[in-house]
């Protein structure tokens, strides 16, 4: 039985589905054709969250090994039984991205998708990456916000009076691997994607706003249900049409 949701372990998630239900573009078809996944290739998904993007990744490579690991216990949990539910073998692990649980030299790709940005050590998760990549011929492929990433979503929130405390994922993400391939001389190559997310109503928007971490990192609890209604007086404009947010998302490969 899928266990009970944890709101911090399924807020990343709950944006996702709001971005592939209202945006624009195919993220899984964008994120397979990077991989490049063929039969019989080993795959490691970190942060792999409740398992959407390892299941997909078993399917394409059939025979070859996939694993996933999450700090989450809630989220592989619900992993290891929605593989159960579609009778694949996946090797899922409750671990730390910093102290990858396997040998050297396992896996010919490895995917880290909407997370690395979060690691207390973004250097130290790239090595282990290479680690336990092998040698010739592996591809790595990092996914995060851009720097211009949910521009509408800030002003929106700083008109509100909001403030950022903390430092955004889409401030450090870029110029963390930037600095990282230069260093150790990798080949790689960067693309950014839009994807133009259109709520059908205001309702919409509040909820996705309430699981960013915009909203919960800078904001206690006393203060938020006050801050949404002053959010949504300020965003539910009867001149606006429709409420749009440009999701910038920036893909990075790496190849070992």
């Amino acid at each position: 039985m899928i266990i009970s949701e944890n709101k911090g372990d399924f807020a990343l998630r709950e944006r996702i589905d709001v971005n592939r239900a209202y945006g624009n573009l195919d993220f899984p078809g964008i994120i397979l054709g990077h991989l490049n996944l063929q039969p019989g290739l080993n795959v490691l998904d970190i942060a792999c969250g409740n398992s959407e993007w390892t299941i997909k990744f078993k399917k394409q490579v059939a025979a070859g090994l996939v694993a996933g690991i999450d700090q989450s216990a809630s989220l592989i949990e619900n992993a290891r039984e929605l593989a159960r539910s579609e009778n694949l073998y996946i090797d899922f692990r409750v671990a730390d991205a910093l102290q990858l649980p396997f040998d050297n030299g396992i896996f010919d790709r490895i995917s880290c998708l909407y997370a690395i940005y979060h690691f207390p050590d973004i250097d130290r998760a790239l090595l282990e990456m290479i680690r336990v990549s092998k040698t010739g011929g592996a591809k790595i492929v990092i996914t995060g916000p851009s720097r211009n990433n949910n521009e509408e979503l800030y002003a929106y929130h700083l008109q509100a009076g909001g403030k950022v405390k903390e430092i955004a994922g889409r401030d450090i993400y870029e110029n963390s691997i930037n600095s990282f391939v230069k260093r150790h001389n990798l080949a790689n190559n960067y693309t950014q994607y839009e994807n133009l997310v259109i709520f059908p109503n205001i309702n919409a928007f509040i909820e996705y706003y309430k699981t960013t971490k915009l909203f919960l990192d800078n904001l206690k609890e006393p203060d938020r249900q006050p801050f949404l209604n002053k959010m949504r007086r300020i965003v539910d404009d009867p001149q606006a049409r429709t409420i749009k947010l440009t999701k910038r998302i920036g893909l990075f490969e790496i190849w070992l």
